[in-house]
């Protein structure tokens, strides 16, 4: 058995791992896979500037 036909045949016994796998295709979740350093670095960027954000307006 390949590995998709086992991934098929667990998402289509198991409701939940079903519906959580349409919902994270629908959003896009799985299919991106291409990320870059830049990626991540814009990221962690916009963590850090969040993060400073909220704890500046906690004071």
């Amino acid at each position: 058995m390949k590995k998709n036909e086992k991934n098929d045949m667990i998402n289509k016994n198991n409701r939940v791992a079903g519906w959580l796998t349409s919902i994270l295709y629908r959003m896009g979740v799985v299919l991106m896979r291409h990320f870059d350093f830049k990626d991540l670095m814009a990221f962690g960027m916009f963590i850090l500037a969040l993060l400073t954000f909220i704890f500046s307006n906690l004071k």
